[in-house]
């Protein structure tokens, strides 16, 4: 069975399942401690499989929970930054309150950003206008 092609292999062992059986059956005959050893990691690696199969899941929702608050927790650090560095109250109207205040709390600023609220709040906490939009 000199095949190296891999379509042709499985070829030949589909024309001659008897020989790959009697081959088989000669090789656990004659190495039953090797077959044993073998069929225990196979349960092994099955039994891991079916246990991480079950729970996968919820390990993948507890992960992206895990990432998202991680995300929230960074952005509204990096607000309170912002809004700290920019004198924690509206110039215009003298709101102070947190939760009403943006970078933009009368005017907005008209930016591109796609979301990426590093961009505007490293822009103001550098002191780059520009970076903040347009």
């Amino acid at each position: 069975m000199p095949y190296k092609d891999p379509e042709a292999k499985r070829a030949w062992r589909k024309t001659n399942r008897d020989k790959v059986a009697k081959h088989k059956a000669d090789f656990e005959a004659r190495h039953p401690d090797r077959v044993d050893a073998y069929k225990r990691k196979q349960r092994l690696a099955n039994r891991i499989s079916g246990l991480f199969k079950r729970n996968i899941d919820a390990y993948l929702r507890s992960v992206a929970a895990r990432t998202v608050n991680k995300d929230q927790r960074h952005r509204i650090k990096l607000r309170d930054q912002v809004i700290a560095f920019l004198g924690g109250c509206c110039e215009w109207c003298g709101q102070d309150e947190p939760l009403c205040l943006e970078i933009d709390h009368i005017r907005p600023i008209h930016r591109r950003t796609n979301g990426d609220h590093q961009l505007v709040f490293g822009g103001v906490l550098a002191g780059d206008p520009a970076r903040r939009g347009r």
